[in-house]
């Protein structure tokens, strides 16, 4: 039988554990030693972006950003640190926590569950308000939406799953929460009887999935 020394132990040991058990983490919670950085504009050669990224992170580094900017993502210490080891950073902004809104009316489709009815065409105030769409003729463009995903199969949007990708857990780029599908329809919902008619009627879109 166990004496007393062993049982408060134990007891002890149990208070440690339920009181250190992290909140869950909210939208915009900071994300402890955790840096998104960007490079001074000019300063790195798009080839050099990992070179400068391992001079300033070491094996800190996570992920290396070399096309709409110029920069990397990192765990350390602070940002002084990161600056430190290279002057050509301007900025650095400590990651957190995202999460997508929710979506809208011209969510009628919910992924795993029956459809229910279609609602009846209409334009929103803001779709007129840029002049799209009844009668600004069928969209020749595309879109790539960078959002939830899109509802593939959706009865009112033109949607490209061939060139679709996900770049979250989640393999496929089909929309599980319904806010990247209401964005595609603001976009180019087609001219039809069923939901909104999108600024560009009929355009093709392409889900990047990453919410």
């Amino acid at each position: 039988m166990p004496n007393l020394k062993h049982l408060l132990y134990i007891a002890a040991a149990t208070t440690v554990f339920v009181g250190g058990t992290p909140a869950i983490a909210k939208p915009g919670d900071k994300i402890a030693g955790s840096f998104i950085c960007v490079f001074n504009k000019g300063a790195v050669a798009r080839g050099n972006v990992r070179a400068e990224a391992n001079r300033a992170a070491g094996a800190g580094l996570k992920h290396v950003y070399s096309n709409s900017i110029r920069g990397f993502s990192a765990s350390a210490n602070s940002v002084a640190q990161l600056q430190a080891r290279n002057p050509n950073i301007a900025y650095c902004e400590q990651d957190q926590e995202m999460a997508a809104i929710q979506g809208g009316p011209f969510d009628f489709r919910e992924l795993g569950k029956p459809s229910g009815p279609a609602p009846a065409q209409s334009i929103p105030w803001g779709v007129t308000r840029v002049k799209g769409g009844s009668g600004t003729g069928s969209g020749t463009g595309t879109a790539w939406v960078l959002d939830t995903g899109i509802d593939l199969d959706h009865p009112d949007v033109n949607v490209d799953a061939s060139r679709s990708r996900s770049f979250t857990r989640e393999s496929p780029p089909d929309d599980g929460h319904g806010h990247g599908s209401h964005v595609a329809g603001t976009i180019g919902a087609k001219d039809n009887s069923v939901g909104v008619v999108g600024v560009s009627p009929g355009a093709t879109l392409v889900a990047v999935k990453v919410l």
